[in-house]
This record gives structure tokens, C-alpha cells and sequence, in this order.
């Protein structure tokens, strides 16, 4: 478990492209090419590659060493169907000999991991698998028949767990989704795990799922029973599963899975999702919690409970997140302004949750034990429905009038609401007042905002504000 200490601002800023966590550290890789290993006070403890003005893609980090790619490509892929893939270096550092390999990948590179004492190239379908140096390495030579059958045609998960041993995921394309109120995920896929440890494969189980979000790239030839044949390819638009501690996570279009497959006849057990715009263009599990990354969001949900959070990245509006690694109490963000933690437990007073403000999911999230609530809540309803002409434009108006019940006299324009009141970059409240270059609203909670709309005083959301200033307005 990666324990927080790093909340400074400037604790660890070079700008951060990949990232990996093994072993209490942080393996970072970084926009210029160097490569370090940092303590969770973001001190730097170990450098493996100086500065080079290649950008290292992906890391990864095990008792057997280090490895990294370096070149064109990123940690997160936009969803998009992928063009010409460009050539990247790996380089392996085992002990202390390094070894780099120039590589030219078959398919965009979606990770890469150590599996025993090799190192996995995994494409969206596909992996390659190198020795410490640099050596392609044919997967029959060290797999069991089963596994590497599967090798060529699956996705490839890695995790190391806390005995020692390791825990590879496979998941292939298997049959054509034939629900007709199922539209957006037609494709079930396998999902097969393997135990590996002592040299030795342990077949764990396999399930289906529509989690693996592989789309065909042409024609997709089936059975009349919908199972797929012949030689159809895929690309991948988004990343659905994770490994934890105590199985698989896995995101379905509209739930939360969890296989426990350390648990004697385990079964699948399955929660309701979030509900927020946006697909997982990452997915990770840490502790009881599932993280995803919308692009312009990140969603944390309890996979017991389902309690929902969102972070918008408004508190440093030009961050640009590039990697994450989750662990049991939280997550750490790797952007161009460097590495950052983000503990739910515990936000910065400079920087809130890392650079994002967070809102609270759920009915709950919705009331509030605020004295004022009530008489801004009548004093947003009074204003239902009425024009632009009344509450301004931008909603100026409309703000400074709901405020007015509390005894208060604000600004009338969104620009001048901007450099007033306290900001807030923490946790969003009840009548919190969300401000953009042209428009503002009122929080209501629950993701839902009043502002106007249509040229009309209505609900909106969080969702219409890209990019936010918060501030509150107390008596």
C-alpha cells in the first residue's frame, strides 16, 4: 500500500507521462524521458533514465526490475479508433544491467507489465513478451497449453499480489450481444484467470462479460447462436477492468463487477454503476473503491456500498492528467504539473483533492443541514421558469437575487461573482455558486444546478461547466 505524504505543490513537478506503483514506491515516467523511482513524500529515491526528450509512454515495476517504454503514446487513449502505430524503445533494467530494444508494436500499446521474470507488451488483443534482455520470448516456453492459446487473440492484465504470486487476466472477444435493448456494448467477451506463482499456473475460472470494451474493425462474421469466427479484428475503446487485491473489478455498461476469485466457488456479484456522462478511458480498483477517468472527469465508486463521487479538475484548470495508480485509501495522479495524491479522506487546503473539486452522488447529496438551505431553496423557486431578460444573461442577476434572501448584496455579473465570496476547492454545497467565462449557476446537489438555460430560468448539471470557479456566499 502506497501510504500519502505528498500534498506540497511543487513536491515532485516535472511533468509525469506514465506511471506505477510496487512496493511502498512510485515508478515515474516522465515527459523528457527520465525515469525515477519516488518515495510517497514525492522525494526522488532512485533514477533509471536521464532526461533523453523521449516521452516514456508506460511503466512498470516488479521484484524481477523496471521496464519502460519510451516514444509517440500515452498511458490514456482518447476513444477513438486508433491510427498508424509508431515505433517505441523498451528498455529493461534488471539488477544492474540495462538493456533497450527498439520495438515496432502490431496495434496500439494498452500496457505493459512484468509476468514472472518477463516483460509483456499487451496490444489491445495480443501481447509480445520479452526476457531481462530485450529477447522476444515465445509464451508456449513458459505457459501452460491453456494460457497460451489464449495469449494471441486476449487482452492481458498483471497484477502482483502481496504473497508473491501473480494474477493474469485474459479476456478475448467471444460471441455477439443479441439483447436488442443492449446497444452499447454488442460483444461478450471471456475472461479467464490464472494464478502464477513457484513457476507454476493455476486456473482460477473464467466468466463472460460485456466489461471488455473491444468493437470490430470490419465485418463480423458468427454463428446463428451469435458466437464469433473466423478472423475478425478488433481495437479497444476504453479500459473496463481492474485487478485488486481480492479479485477482479470491472466496470459493465451499467454495473459494477466483482469476482472474487481467490474464494472457493466464487460467484459474480453485481451493483448498479455510476450514472455520469462519459466512458472509462482508464479503469482501476483500489481497496473497496473503483476509479475511472471520463476525460474530463474522475468517478470513484464504492463496489460495496455504490456510494458515487465525482472530481472535476477545477481547482488547476490547466492540469492535464496522464496516468494513475490506485491503492486501499486513495489514488495518485501523474500530469503535466507532476505527481499529486489524492486522498478522499483528507483534501489539500492549496489544491483541494489534487487539482479537483469533488461533489457527492446519491439522494443524500441532495439536502443539507445548512440553517439557510430552506430559504434558498424557496428563493431559487421563485425564480422558476423566469426569463433571461429577468435574471440576466449569464444568470448574474438571478444569483445575486437568490442570495439576497440571506441578507446578502452580491455582484449582478458572473465576472464580478468571479473575485468574490471564498473559493471553494474541496467538496461542493448546497448553494455553492459555479461560475464559467460566460455563465454561472447554483449547486443543488446531486450533480444538479439551477442557471439559465434556453433563455429560461431551469435545472441543469456539473456537466455544462468544463471548467468551473467555485465560490460560497455565507452570511
Amino acid at each position: 500500500m502506497l501510504v500519502a505524504l505528498c500534498f506540497a505543490l511543487t513536491a515532485y513537478a516535472q511533468p509525469v507521462t506514465a506511471l506505477a506503483g510496487y512496493n511502498g514506491s512510485l515508478f515515474v515516467g516522465r515527459a523528457d524521458g527520465g525515469v525515477e523511482r519516488v518515495g510517497v513524500d514525492c522525494q526522488v529515491r532512485a533514477t533509471y533514465a536521464r532526461p533523453s526528450g523521449d516521452p516514456v509512454s508506460f511503466v512498470t515495476a516488479s521484484v524481477y526490475g523496471v521496464a519502460w517504454l519510451s516514444g509517440p503514446g500515452g498511458a490514456i487513449r482518447e476513444k477513438a479508433k486508433p491510427g498508424k502505430v509508431a515505433s517505441q524503445t523498451l528498455t529493461i533494467r534488471a539488477g544492474e544491467k540495462t538493456y533497450s530494444v527498439l520495438i515496432e508494436p502490431s496495434a496500439p500499446v494498452r500496457r505493459l507489465a512484468w509476468l514472472e521474470n518477463r516483460v509483456a507488451v499487451c496490444y489491445d488483443l495480443g501481447s509480445t513478451f520479452y526476457d531481462p534482455r530485450g529477447n522476444v520470448v515465445a509464451p508456449s516456453t513458459f505457459m501452460p497449453p491453456d494460457a497460451a492459446k489464449l495469449v494471441s487473440g486476449s487482452s492481458l492484465w498483471v497484477r502482483e499480489q502481496e504473497d508473491g504470486t501473480e494474477v493474469a487476466l485474459f479476456a478475448r472477444p467471444y460471441s455477439v450481444r443479441r439483447d436488442p435493448r443492449n446497444q452499447t456494448a454488442p460483444l461478450v467477451s471471456l475472461m479467464t484467470a490464472f494464478q502464477v506463482g513457484a513457476w507454476q499456473w493455476l486456473n482460477l475460472g473464467g466468466f463472460a462479460s460485456n466489461a471488455f470494451d473491444a468493437f470490430p474493425d470490419g465485418e463480423v462474421n458468427a454463428t446463428e447462436d451469435g458466437r464469433l469466427v473466423g478472423d475478425t479484428k478488433f481495437f479497444v475503446l476504453s479500459d473496463r477492468v481492474g485487478l485488486a487485491a481480492d479479485g477482479i473489478v470491472a466496470r459493465e455498461p451499467d454495473s459494477i463487477v466483482n469476482v472474487p476469485i481467490f474464494t472457493k466457488d466464487w460467484e459474480i456479484a453485481r451493483l448498479d454503476a455510476a450514472t455520469v456522462p462519459g466512458d472509462s478511458l482508464w479503469f482501476g480498483a483500489g481497496g473497496d473503491t473503483a476509479w475511472w477517468w471520463t476525460g474530463s472527469a474522475l468517478v470513484s465508486q464504492n463496489r460495496r456500498s455504490g456510494e458515487v463521487a465525482v472530481y472535476l479538475p477545477w481547482s488547476d484548470p490547466e492540469m492535464k492528467v496522464t496516468s494513475f495508480v490506485t491503492d486501499s485509501t486513495g489514488i495518485w495522479i501523474g500530469s503535466n504539473h507532476g505527481l499529486r495524491r489524492l486522498d478522499p479522506a483528507s483534501p489539500d487546503p492549496a489544491l483541494g483533492y489534487a487539482g479537483f473539486v469533488r461533489a457527492a452522488y446519491g439522494e443524500e447529496a441532495t439536502s443539507s443541514a445548512d440553517p439557510n438551505a430552506k430559504k434558498l431553496t424557496d428563493a431559487v423557486f421563485a425564480w422558476r421558469f423566469a426569463g433571461a431578460d429577468k435574471a440576466g444573461e449569464d444568470g448574474g442577476r438571478m444569483i445575486a437575487s437568490v442570495y439576497s434572501a440571506l441578507g446578502l448584496q452580491l455582484p449582478q455579473t458572473v465576472g464580478q461573482l468571479s473575485s468574490a465570496g471564498t473559493p471553494v476547492k474541496d467538496d461542493l454545497r448546497f448553494g455553492d455558486v459555479l461560475l464559467s467565462d460566460k455563465a454561472g449557476a447554483i449547486y443543488l446537489g446531486n450533480g444538479i444546478t439551477v442557471e439559465v438555460r434556453g433563455g429560461r430560468v431551469q435545472n441543469g448539471d456539473i456537466w455544462a461547466f468544463p471548467r468551473a470557479v467555485v465560490r460560497r456566499f455565507a452570511p
